[in-house]
């Protein structure tokens, strides 16, 4: 043992590397200082006036969206139970027919009259109900005069939004944030000038709201989602704790005048999980009413760094770190200058946004995390869309250090699973539980709308990945065997009576389904087709599915019938075939694609997010997956859209490229993606729909996944580091087989890294071509340098 109390185990050396191996009560070279976190800020010098301009707060139930202005202070308030509507199977009479007819026409190859039938018959009308929007919070200011060093921003490492402005000789401040500790969104209002804070607060709603006012310092605001059935109830408590000056209510606002500061407390509750929502709202308001808004804000932002600060990268910065978050983007965009620093604000901005959308007692976040729409606007549904997007918002979840908030998509599943099982029972004649594409927080799960998008049954299938994923990072045995084997063995139970045995090549293949959202052509008629059987993404989903049930019972010393049945399966089941042309064929026949430039990949799941197709361990379908995605990007380049102009599709396609290990590649999808679709406040642009999470997340995932990779076996170092990086840095980056990485480079080349195991147990690491191994046990870090 050395001075330092550090106990050598071994010394290996390597041409360039010399590797240490340390026992636990080590302190890392590569630990925080804390200079990483003071700029991580989203900030403009004039108020917003779209939502794309807003800054979001959540405490992963609670969300809001500020605008930031003199006059009138605008927050969008929302909350993560106001569903719309109420609970329907959407599960057609007839279905089950319906699909076993449909079988047997595409067997017989009439793939256009199997789809008619589907549509015509096990298809419900309408679509899934949707995450309403809570309402409006103004403040109207009656302070005249000029208006001068305006500043907003949202501090993304405190989750606290600020505006600062000048107004006449005094400065107004405002602060807020969303308090997950206390369950109340929380807004400070402070003037320098004594008795100059004057304000009236509003709180309304466009549809099916009143408000009232309770004495002189409390709005209430309630209502229904959907008043026809009235059933979906709803209360916004408001209560004004004003320093000094005059409050009174007027109609149904408050009024406060002479002030020289002011906190205003917001609860929200709503009675969809039985509760009272009068009740709650009264009882988390009283509780933030006896602290102090000093400690409301510390345990606020104590709690949100807690995970926030798991994890951070160093890419460097230039002196675009200096202009407002806006003003970079249109800079990048017009000078086509790189801005390091962004890159690490959009890697942290994703993580941020996971945090505000999905905490432990909350839903998980849905298509638009916690942020609808206003009714009656094309929300897109603010839904669980889960053939890609819902799924995309976790991919961070893990490998950045955010383990506590992926249960949260298990609840989903669990949400998800009474009526799955129901669905699957009249719909399909099958045991276990099914999934589709979109359903809602009241957990159905029938088909409804048409296709390509509607007839399939993968969902419960892909979400499953992320619970064995949530096993390989943590090796929780606990988890596997109380939670995740029942959900991955039950979802498995649909595949293994769903599947069916193709007449002309014996191949297990499931079906009627879709590949989403995409069509074919079909052979002779050239009618567009989407249903087959056997399709490739569902095919892999279900090889992926049936795996890792194997794997999990043999964790957990199982071996029963379903088991033997699960093997039997696999030994029989189709996986994807090459085409002629190379390219890795989406359905079960190489059939014409009607939209070569889809946004959807589904077929190439097999290579990511799977791990079934590897760059070493399986080659030539790894160069069928690289042909088939540069094909669809081809052509997406052609008309800018589908995998090339959709934004969600464009961080897929960044997660592909750094499995490529094409850092060029996938550097300049990043940088498409940071000059083509960014909002001025970093969100993903979607036409008329920002804050739909998934792009930014995604992204998120893309850029850690250039970082470290540990799908295929090692703990890849620095797989896919563009040359626009020559230096840089990682902390706390997590790698399957519960290992959590540090690591620094310099000149494009690897100087140090950490990597301390969790559980103990065999660890590869990789860097270019050379892999060492080590057995580690529990709590040991292995270290790594030149």
């Amino acid at each position: 043992m050395d001075e330092a109390g550090i106990t050598m185990k071994q010394v290996i050396a390597h041409p360039g590397i010399v590797l240490f191996t340390f026992v636990i009560g080590l302190t890392a070279s590569l630990s925080a200082n804390g200079d990483e976190w003071k700029d991580m800020k989203i900030w403009f010098d004039e108020p917003g006036e779209a939502r794309n301009e807003t800054l979001p707060l959540g405490n992963g139930r609670l969300g809001a969206l500020v605008y930031g202005g003199v006059e009138v202070e605008h927050l969008q308030l929302s909350e993560d139970t106001l569903w719309t509507h109420g609970p329907d199977s959407k599960n057609m009479p007839g279905a089950k027919a319906a699909f076993n007819k449909a079988r047997e026409l595409l067997f017989a190859g009439k793939h256009a009259e199997a789809q008619e039938l589907i549509d015509s018959e096990a298809l419900a009308p309408g679509r899934s109900h949707y995450l309403a929007l809570l309402g409006d919070l103004r403040l109207h200011f009656d302070e005249a005069g000029e208006v001068g060093q305006y500043h907003r921003e949202l501090d993304l490492d405190t989750a606290v939004a600020r505006v600062r402005y000048k107004q006449g000789d005094a400065i107004f401040t405002r602060e807020m944030f969303s308090s997950y500790v206390d369950q109340v969104l929380v807004v400070r209002l402070t003037c320098d000038k004594p008795g100059r804070l004057v304000f009236q607060t509003e709180l309304s709603r466009e549809l099916y709201a009143s408000t009232v006012t309770e004495g002189s310092d409390t709005l209430v605001m309630t209502g229904s989602t959907y008043p026809e059935t009235n059933t979906m109830r709803y209360e916004a408590r408001l209560k004004i704790i004003p320093e000094g000056g005059r409050l009174e209510a007027r109609g149904d606002r408050l009024y406060l005048s002479g002030a020289e500061a002011a906190t205003i407390l917001i609860a929200v509750s709503s009675n969809f999980r039985g509760d009272d929502p009068r009740v709650v709202t009264r009882q988390q308001i009283n509780k933030a009413v006896g602290r102090s808004w000093e400690d409301l804000r510390k345990d606020h932002i104590a709690d949100h760094q807690r995970l926030f600060r798991r994890s951070s990268i160093d890419l460097g910065c230039t002196d675009a770190i200096d202009l407002p978050t806006d003003e970079r983007v249109t800079r990048m965009r017009r000078t086509n200058e790189d801005d390091p620093h962004l890159v690490t604000m959009i890697y942290q901005y994703g993580r941020y946004l996971l945090i505000a959308s999905s905490r432990p007692g909350a839903m998980a976040s849905s298509l638009h995390g916690i942020w609808p729409g206003r009714m009656g606007s094309k929300s897109y549904n603010a839904a669980y869309h889960i053939n890609i997007n819902v799924n995309m918002n976790y991919w961070p979840a893990e490998v950045t250090g955010l383990r506590e908030l992926h249960p949260q998509l298990f609840d989903l599943i669990d949400l998800f699973r009474p009526g799955g099982r129901l669905t699957a029972q009249e719909v399909y004649g099958c045991g276990g539980f099914v999934m589709h594409h979109n359903s809602d927080g009241w957990g159905g799960c029938g088909p409804f709308g048409s296709s390509p998008y509607s007839p399939w049954s993968g969902g419960a299938g892909w979400l499953c990945q992320h619970v064995w994923e949530h096993y390989l990072f943590n090796l929780d045995e606990d988890f596997l065997r109380n939670r995740g084997y029942p959900i991955m063995k039950e979802a498995a139970e649909f595949y293994l009576d769903f599947m069916r045995i193709h007449p002309e090549t014996g191949e297990l293949v499931t079906g009627p389904t879709s590949s989403p959202e995409n069509s074919f052509l079909a052979p002779g008629s050239g009618a567009k087709c989407a249903l087959d059987m056997g399709v490739s993404g569902d095919q892999e989903i279900i090889w992926e599915l049936l795996t890792n049930c194997l794997s999990a019972a043999e964790i957990l010393g199982i071996e029963d019938a379903f088991t033997k049945r699960t093997r039997e399966a696999l030994d029989k089941l189709a996986l994807p075939k090459i085409g002629n042309d190379g390219r890795l064929m989406e359905w079960y026949n190489d059939y014409e694609e009607a939209d070569p430039a889809h946004r959807h990949m589904s077929h190439l799941y097999g290579f990511h997010p799977g791990a079934r197709i590897t760059l070493g361990g399986t080659p030539e379908l790894a160069a069928a997956v690289r042909k088939s995605l540069e094909h669809r990007l081809e052509y997406a380049d052609r008309v800018a859209r589908g995998a090339g102009g959709i934004v969600w599709s464009r961080a897929w396609v960044l997660n592909f490229w750094a499995r490529f290990l094409e850092q060029e590649k996938a550097y300049a999808e990043l940088r498409d993606y940071m000059r083509d679709v960014l909002e001025p406040n970093l969100c993903k642009k979607w036409s008329t729909r920002p804050y739909c999470l998934d792009a930014n997340t995604g992204v998120t995932a893309g850029i850690a996944e250039m970082l470290i990779q540990s799908h295929a076996g090692t703990v890849h170092l620095l797989p896919a580091i563009p040359k626009q990086w020559p230096n840089g840095s990682f902390r706390g980056l997590r790698a399957r087989g519960a290992f959590t990485v540090d690591a620094a480079w310099k000149n494009g080349k690897l100087t140090e890294a950490s990597i301390t195991s969790s559980k103990g147990g065999v660890l590869k690491i990789r860097y270019n071509d050379r892999i060492m191994k080590f057995d580690t046990d529990p709590g040991e870090t292995v270290e790594i340098g030149e």
